[in-house]
């Protein structure tokens, strides 16, 4: 359950106004309504289920900004912000130069001259049609919802600055990432006809049940002796407890200071978080405001668990300190402590205790959860992305191999008990996940841009990925694959962050966004002139 958490608090800290540099900065409210400073706020009506409307409709947000829109006619760029709540929304707008945007989406509604639209997915922040999670209410949050979802808004809303501005009126471009970037692929392959244009980066199509290729990009680009030292620890823990005495078992997880954590795979679990860190990776590492990024975390392994100190350790054991004494402390209570407080002392891992039905990772039904109990029901329902496992024996593995499906599927049961009318989740196994979505396979569509990072978390699960039967996609005119050298996860969307530090990153982006303005030109209900 790490990685989307992680990618989450990334989002969080990232997704702001950074200066030069890269502190982030609150914006100022003064600008007026509907300008990158400060986006308008609507609501548009949605069915809870687009095949049943006698479940009555519900409220979605969005937010837009029509500051470089060129008026009647012109384009519309919308952008998912996927799995999350979407709030503060001007976190995903803003230019931090009189040219040039934090976001690529933003960029490219400037540079078109169009609205940039940002739709709240549904069950998050103020878009949720039930206050309550429960197994029951949550049946109606499924990827076919989503794609209704985004389709039925092009098609109908009502744009307070432009009333005539539908899919129908003018073209509008369809951007996501990650999870959104899933949902983009499977609106241009499942319900085209909509959107004129689409740009999907770093989409995870193709799922897998225990996702061990996870350190495949860090084992490639990541510091080698932090990896190579990484392997032989898991190994070393992995011996002591499957064949170790439960002194032994007790004093390893004591010297980690993890030693409340009763289960193993608790005690696994909460160090695969640290690997799962290079899912936030991007060109700013060493500028983000992070202090606790994937190359810190290598130095506790390597013997400094304190930059800001450069104290050493001298354990037997790599990384013993660096967990102890700096990962540790605040572990739970700087990450939960806000929503629950009092619970949690400076040194409390109960957060990880995924085997007592007490705590807060399973009761907590709020839309306003912090562990995303709505993304664990995409996993648990519709089996998207995979769970963190260890690779196969012979291969080097930075996470345990005690962590498989079964780990993830034991909280499954325990987050989602049957509905008062038998309602449960597992709508479809990976298999059919694959099949129905399409997986790597992709069918004849239009305009649909694809974007990977070389170095992402989730190539292995994208198009890029190189155990693809028949390699990586190869471009063709209608669906162009671009490869970001040396990329993160969602690289081509984070302008700022990327594209004025690392000039290949500059180039592709650039590339992109011209395909795309390419792409509107050709709207048959637009003169070229217009565009």
């Amino acid at each position: 359950m790490h990685a989307m958490l992680y990618l989450l608090l990334s989002l969080a800290r990232h997704s702001g106004k950074p200066d030069p540099q890269g502190q982030i900065q609150i914006a100022k409210r003064e600008a007026p309504p509907g300008t990158e400073d400060n986006p308008a706020i609507g609501y548009f009506e949605q069915p809870i289920d687009h095949h049943n409307p006698s479940l009555g409709p519900f409220k979605m947000r969005y937010s837009w900004s029509n500051e470089f829109w060129k008026g009647p006619g012109s384009h519309i760029v919308l952008w998912l912000p996927g799995e999350t709540d979407a709030s503060p929304f001007y976190l995903w707008y803003g230019n931090y130069s009189s040219t040039e945007f934090y976001f690529s989406q933003g960029q490219l509604a400037s540079n078109l001259g169009a609205a940039y639209v940002v739709l709240e997915n549904r069950y998050y922040g103020e878009s949720s049609p039930y206050p309550e999670l429960t197994t029951a209410n949550l049946k109606c949050l499924t990827f076919d919802q989503v794609m209704h979802d985004t389709v039925n808004f092009a098609k109908n809303v009502k744009l307070p600055f432009a009333a005539n501005s539908t899919a129908s009126d003018v073209p509008w471009v369809l951007a996501g990432g990650s999870y959104s970037g899933i949902i983009t692929v499977d609106i241009a392959t499942k319900l085209p006809g909509t959107f004129w244009a689409y740009w999907a980066t770093s989409a995870a199509v193709h799922s897998e049940l225990e996702y061990w290729r996870q350190s495949d990009s860090f084992l490639k680009a990541g510091p080698k002796n932090c990896t190579k030292d990484v392997a032989q620890v898991i190994d070393y823990i992995d011996s002591v407890l499957l064949n170790g005495s439960q002194k032994e078992i007790d004093i390893l997880k004591a010297n980690f200071g993890l030693q409340n954590l009763t289960h193993n795979e608790d005690f696994v679990n909460t160090l695969s978080g640290d690997p799962e860190l290079w899912l936030n990776v991007q060109f700013d590492i060493n500028a983000a405001p992070d202090v606790m990024n994937i190359y810190q975390w290598c130095d506790t392994i390597e013997g400094v668990w304190n930059p800001a100190t450069r104290n050493y350790t001298h354990s037997k054991l790599p990384g013993i300190e660096g967990v102890k004494n700096y990962r540790l402390p605040g572990m739970c209570k700087d990450g939960f402590g806000k929503h629950y407080p009092g619970l949690y002392s400076e040194n409390s891992t109960y957060c990880e205790d995924s085997y007592d039905p007490n705590n807060p990772f399973y009761t907590d039904i709020s839309v306003g959860n912090p562990w995303n109990r709505q993304y664990l029901w995409f996993e648990c329902n519709e089996a998207i992305g995979g769970w963190t496992a260890g690779a196969p024996k012979g291969t080097p593995s930075l996470i345990s191999r005690l962590l498989d499906v079964k780990y993830g599927y034991h909280m499954c049961e325990m987050l989602f008990p049957k509905g008062p009318n038998g309602e449960t989740y597992g709508l479809r196994t990976v298999d059919q996940f694959n099949e129905y979505w399409g997986g790597w396979n992709i069918g004849n569509t239009t305009r649909l841009l694809i974007a990977n990072g070389e170095y992402d978390y989730w190539r292995p699960t994208t198009f890029a990925s190189e155990v693809r039967p028949g390699g990586p996609l190869q471009s063709t005119a209608q669906l162009p694959a671009y490869l970001v050298p040396g990329g993160y996860h969602c690289s081509d969307c984070l302008y700022y962050r990327n594209a004025r530090r690392n000039e290949p990153v500059r180039m592709v982006i650039q590339e992109i966004l011209a395909q795309l303005e390419a792409w509107v030109k050709e709207w048959p209900g637009k003169k070229s002139s217009s565009s």
